[in-house]
């Protein structure tokens, strides 16, 4: 906790003499001041870690030492735009006072202009030489990354440089607004870029700044500009879904709707629709209903067709997740119908994909694969990875649940749309790949593997929230207790899953509800008593222990 630095570690040695370790480690937060016990034949500099960091900053000029100061609102690291972003008006850097206050007691003046994305010239110098500056100084790190160089700040700099400006309230609010300002650029800019063939790379790019992005959003949530704040929190919530965090992007939605009063009808219905997909895959269908309908309502009264054919898109996902198959199929189709009207091909590949999802979840085979055929066609045309991944992942579930025995040509499509979901890093793509490749393996009686599959699945599907596929994944390793003959793992997780299929309203698909009954019907004939009361955490852990146990998997 003290950055490796060479005279922190000196003195944190010297407090060691009178405080416990844990005791130094809580008070090494305040490190700036708990480190100031060096030898007194020492250069002044070099007797307390303050000293050493504001000596450091002392030898920097008005313009280097100002953009310091405005660095240490980054969180975490950041690229050489950010740094140009937040790089202070040359003419608006004044001198400062390290010892905390001016000879009135007060704060001292600082920095009043917002300033813009500084490409150029700072007094003469670019931005990448102050840079240069900074990093020959080891006040700031430069981490050269396969995806581009990162600057961050040691945290014990990071401190000694927010307390400065913290000082400087015009200058503090200035640094925060330039770095929500280019945060919510850079993600605006990048969210088209989410459903094409640069898919990959751009969520590499906005994974890096997430810390970022998230500080942006609580300093917009609470300024006074909330469409600044519903614009970031729209954009950013396809990212949300694409890296699972769905409880955050909720979270950033959820508040910045609540001023959205008065805002851009186009900007609402966006971040309406947003939300709705959050919801609806955090398997909170009467919230997803309800904003899925207030988009609706918001884009036909603005005449957007490509808008209203998302808003059916996700009362559409409801329905099919509620098993209610004929209006999943009807809301789908009428969008489907909108999106080929505006031309919009990653829409009607989109639509297909969706209609085949529903198809096979409804028991139809045949339907999912003729869909399925046409959504591969359209999205390879794209280039969208993640769609194409999910329209593989359809085909192999038509396979499986088609014809028997063609878990081969089921097992081929599920591990391509396996390989283009882990190149992507989509992790609900690859628990549901798991989930449906060990079906396959159990077809073809390889428990192991299918033990291995599914509990890798249920633990991802867990993580992201998704109970209704953790409630599936539940569903099948009964099965595979019953198959090991372990009625009692086979009871207790029929009955969680049963809890949880109750608690979100969705039931068991139909593709699904054979191996269900037939479960249940192995289950009923054993002398168990009526199902249990829905099992602990604890013990739904020691079932599965004890099932990879009994098949073999170390």
């Amino acid at each position: 906790s003290v950055d490796g630095l060479p005279l922190a570690l000196e003195l944190a040695a010297a407090r060691a003499r009178v405080l416990s370790l844990p005791e130094l480690a809580e008070l090494l937060a305040e490190r700036l001041d708990v480190l100031a016990a060096g030898p007194r034949t020492a250069r002044p500099q070099h007797r307390t870690l303050r000293a050493c960091v504001a000596w450091s900053y002392e030898l920097l000029d008005d313009e280097e030492q100002a953009l310091l100061r405005a660095l240490s609102v980054v969180t975490g690291s950041c690229d050489l735009a950010a740094v140009a972003a937040l790089c202070p008006p040359a003419n608006d850097t004044p001198g400062d006072d390290t010892s905390g206050n001016d000879a009135s007691g007060n704060a001292p003046p600082g920095n009043s202009g917002v300033g813009g994305h500084v490409t150029g010239d700072q007094g003469g110098r670019t931005v990448l030489d102050l840079v240069d500056r900074l990093v020959g100084r080891s006040l700031l790190v430069a981490d050269r990354r396969r995806t581009g160089t990162r600057y961050r700040m040691l945290d014990t700099i990071r401190r000694f440089a927010a307390e400065l400006l913290a000082r400087r309230p015009d200058e503090l609010y200035a640094a925060r607004d330039r770095h929500a300002e280019h945060y919510s650029w850079l993600v605006a800019e990048l969210d088209s870029r989410l459903r094409g063939a640069d898919l990959e790379h751009v969520l590499d790019r906005l994974a890096a700044e997430h810390d970022n992005l998230r500080t942006a959003m609580s300093w917009l949530a609470s300024g006074d500009d909330p469409e600044a704040a519903l614009a970031l929190a729209r954009a950013a919530w396809q990212y949300c879904y694409l890296r699972g965090h769905y409880a955050e992007g909720r979270r950033w939605l959820r508040t910045a709707l609540a001023r959205a009063d008065g805002l851009p009808p186009q900007l609402v219905g966006e971040a309406l629709a947003g939300a709705a997909a959050l919801a609806h895959y955090a398997c909170d269908y009467p919230e997803a209903t309800a904003l899925g309908e207030r988009a609706l309502a918001t884009y036909r009264e603005l005449g957007d067709g490509r808008g209203t054919a998302l808003a059916l898109t996700r009362l559409a996902s409801v329905a099919r997740e509620q098993a209610d198959y004929p209006r999943a199929l009807r809301l789908q189709s009428d969008a489907l119908e909108l999106f080929e009207r505006a031309g919009d091909e990653w829409g009607v590949g989109h639509a297909l994909q969706l209609l085949g999802l529903a198809s096979w979840l409804s028991g139809d085979a045949a339907g999912a694969g003729a869909w399925s055929t046409r959504a591969l066609r359209t999205l390879t045309a794209v280039g969208d990875k993640e769609r194409i991944a999910w329209t593989l992942l359809d085909r192999g579930a038509g396979s499986l649940y088609g014809k028997p025995g063609d878990e081969d040509t089921a097992r081929g499509h599920l591990d391509t749309a396996r390989r283009l979901f882990t190149e992507v890093g989509f992790q609900e793509g690859l628990a549901w790949a798991d989930e449906l490749l060990a079906l396959a393996d159990l077809r073809q009686d390889d428990v192991p593997a299918a033990v291995n599959r599914l509990t890798a699945s249920l633990r991802v599907h867990h993580e992201l929230g998704d109970r209704w596929r953790v409630a599936s994944v539940l569903e099948a390793l009964a099965g595979v207790a019953a198959r090991l003959d372990d009625a009692a793992a086979c009871g207790a997780l029929l009955a969680v899953a049963d809890g949880t299929r109750a608690a979100i309203g969705a039931p068991v698909p139909a593709c699904e509800r054979p191996a269900v009954d037939r479960t249940r019907a192995w289950l009923g004939g054993r002398d168990t008593g009526p199902f249990p009361e829905p099992a602990t955490t604890t013990e739904i852990a020691a079932h599965l222990a004890r099932l990879r146990l009994r098949a073999g998997v170390a």
